[in-house]
């Protein structure tokens, strides 16, 4: 069966790139999109800002809640952008660790040691909802034989993405 993975050129770790292809095929599925990767500190800082700019609220669980906070509090001192963005960092950092074991905010800062992406479902190619059970069991087998690192799925705290975790 022919797959086809939107975003591959993402995924700069061949390993990623066969075992998620492999997922597909025993799971049926032939063309999914990658919808976030791996970011720095500062690329996350930029997104959250933006997203609170247009009013566009995400659940960043209690760590990511931290952060913001530190825009509210920026923009009643009347702080310059640069200047928000700089305390956001220095907080969104100071909360890493904790939102980690969380399982939240994992796709910042770990590129040195993983490749961190997701296949989300407000992706255009997303896995048919007919082919999810599956692709959720075959990438959690794949997962307990070591495969990869860390897979999270539909059981888990957002169940309209899939998280894979490969180590460098």
């Amino acid at each position: 069966m022919a797959t086809e993975i939107v975003g591959e050129y993402l995924l700069n770790l061949p390993t990623a790139v066969s075992v998620l292809k492999e997922i597909m095929e025993k799971a049926g599925v032939t063309k999914i999109t990658v919808s976030s990767t791996n970011r720095t500190a500062d690329e996350q800082v930029s997104g959250m800002y933006g997203k609170k700019i247009k009013g566009v609220y995400v659940n960043y669980a209690k760590q990511g809640e931290a952060v913001l906070k530190v825009y509210d509090q920026a923009k009643v001192d009347g702080l310059s952008k640069a200047d928000t963005l700089q305390l956001m960092k220095e907080e969104l950092v100071k909360q890493l660790p904790s939102a980690v074991i969380d399982k939240k905010l994992m796709h910042v800062n770990r590129e040195k040691d993983f490749l961190v992406f997701d296949i989300s479902a407000l992706a255009k190619d997303f896995v048919p909802s007919s082919k999810l059970d599956e692709f959720d069991k075959v990438a959690r087998q794949f997962c307990a034989e070591g495969k990869f690192h860390r897979f999270l799925g539909k059981k888990e705290e957002d169940p309209e993405a899939f998280h894979f975790e490969f180590q460098r």
